[in-house]
């Protein structure tokens, strides 16, 4: 953006973020665990609209984080996983991992990071403050943390940065109606994650610290473009040259009538 300034350039940005999943007690957990799973661990949790980390009610907590777990285990049942992009991204994984495991953190699945590889991993008890609750994570650690209330977790959501995209997973539409009411986001998921990408008649794109403008399909030939207006006046007499200077009294009154009504 710096640079384009520089030459009068616009810009559209995408810059990814903290993008929550908000898992309701009317949700379908079995459904939300398989779908978040996919959404987070896929490529190992390098893709920026990953789910980042997860705020789930209290009254299924315990219940959603066992089906998360199976759900882990078997999408990795065959042994196959990614590896993180470069031994600096590994070692910082590393580090978020420890520090959230030294504020308090238990590690509910993986937990293991050997060189790039990384193991899913799902941290339960997660306190706020600690750095994996600072910064996108965009790897694969993720973050779990309960909630009483629905106020208690949108300030949690309120927070942080506005996310590229935020996942709710409720069978409740007043659920679901209130959250997006009361919060901002790049972009909307209902009971599922990833798949609003690969829609290209919704715009895609962040807001804030998330980014600006929108692609895809007819959003991102407007944003790649730029339009030109284009008037063409008949040669002959037109209305406008009624206002025309020399100003008599009756020019006058015409423009006061215009700009009062007009």
């Amino acid at each position: 953006m710096k640079a384009a300034a520089e030459h009068l350039t616009s810009v559209t940005l995408e810059l990814g973020g903290k993008s929550p999943a908000i898992v309701d007690r009317d949700a379908n957990l079995d459904e939300a665990a398989k779908k978040i799973a996919w959404g987070k661990f896929f490529n190992s949790g390098q893709i920026c609209i990953a789910p980042d980390y997860v705020l789930v009610d209290e009254n299924v907590r315990v219940e959603f984080s066992a089906k998360l777990r199976d759900a882990i285990s078997a999408m990795s049942a065959d042994g196959s996983r990614g590896v993180l992009v470069n031994d600096a991204h590994a070692a910082r994984m590393r580090e978020l991992l420890d520090d959230a495991v030294a504020n308090g953190a238990e590690v509910v699945a993986g937990g293991v990071a050997k060189e790039r590889d990384v193991v899913p991993t799902v941290l339960a008890n997660v306190d706020t403050n600690s750095a994996v609750m600072q910064h996108e994570i965009f790897g694969p650690i993720l973050p779990m943390i309960g909630y009483r209330s629905l106020d208690e977790a949108l300030q949690v959501v309120a927070e942080r940065e506005k996310p590229l995209v935020m996942y709710l997973f409720s069978r409740s539409r007043d659920f679901v109606r209130n959250v997006i009411r009361r919060t901002s986001a790049g972009g909307t998921v209902i009971n599922d994650t990833l798949i609003h990408f690969y829609q290209v008649n919704l715009p895609f794109g962040g807001t804030g610290e998330s980014g600006m403008g929108n692609s895809h399909g007819f959003f991102g030939f407007e944003a790649f473009s730029n339009a030109r207006g284009i008037l063409s006046q008949p040669t002959r007499f037109s209305g406008i040259q009624l206002m025309y200077p020399p100003y008599t009294k009756f020019k006058q009154k015409l423009i006061d009538f215009t700009l009062r009504f007009l």
